[in-house]
């Protein structure tokens, strides 16, 4: 699905991620899933110089809730630790080897906090350095980009298998029917700015 619509919008106008809802109120059999994210890899040529794009999923279950701004903190979360290309880790910064926060009130936290979650310097300082969030900044759509495809592919491949051994996303509170009304939470992601900044994700 998300390579279809990369393929609709074109690679010059693709958009920095991708999220795509699924009917029924859990991903799973066994309930309680919510929502998987994480990045993709859309051009590789060495651990500088690289570009990514948001891959999420999410139910109906998702809805009204921190979800989608959960799942884009493992999307930023995406980088290389050293000049080796085996170092790209999607874990969480505030947390090393882990790819969530231990803190239950932690935006990051597994099971996502029901209200006002917290966020941290180094899961801000993070997400704001991610490939994500620089190219868009550098406004380098359009131009010719050189591609290591083989390399890329293996690193997506690494990504799509660490994602399959992650600790699920679930909700802390009782998931609601899905309402039909406009859904926009307040998002703290820390995109730019000081740790705290927050904007708002709207979706109609």
């Amino acid at each position: 699905m998300t390579f279809q619509a990369r393929t609709w919008h074109g690679e010059a106008a693709s958009p920095l991620e991708y999220v795509i809802y699924v009917s029924g109120e859990f991903l799973t059999s066994s309930g309680n899933v919510i929502g998987m994210g994480g990045p993709r890899f859309k051009f590789f040529n060495s651990t500088t110089d690289y570009g990514l794009y948001g891959h999420i999923v999410m139910s109906d279950g998702a809805l009204n809730s921190y979800g989608l701004a959960h799942e884009a903190g493992h999307c930023l979360f995406g980088r290389f630790l050293n000049s080796n290309q085996n170092s790209f880790t999607i874990n969480d910064p505030s947390n090393p080897g882990s790819d969530h926060s231990n803190n239950p009130q932690n935006l990051m936290f597994p099971t996502i906090p029901n209200e006002n979650p917290q966020i941290v310097s180094s899961q801000c300082s993070t997400a704001r350095q991610s490939k994500i969030v620089l190219q868009n900044a550098s406004n380098s759509r359009g131009r010719i980009i050189k591609n290591n495809l083989t390399t890329m592919k293996k690193l997506n491949a690494r990504i799509i298998a660490k994602m399959r051994f992650m600790k699920k996303d679930t909700l802390r509170r009782p998931v609601k029917r899905r309402r039909k009304l406009a859904l926009c939470k307040l998002s703290r992601i820390c995109l730019s700015g000081r740790p705290g900044t927050a904007f708002y994700i709207c979706f109609r």
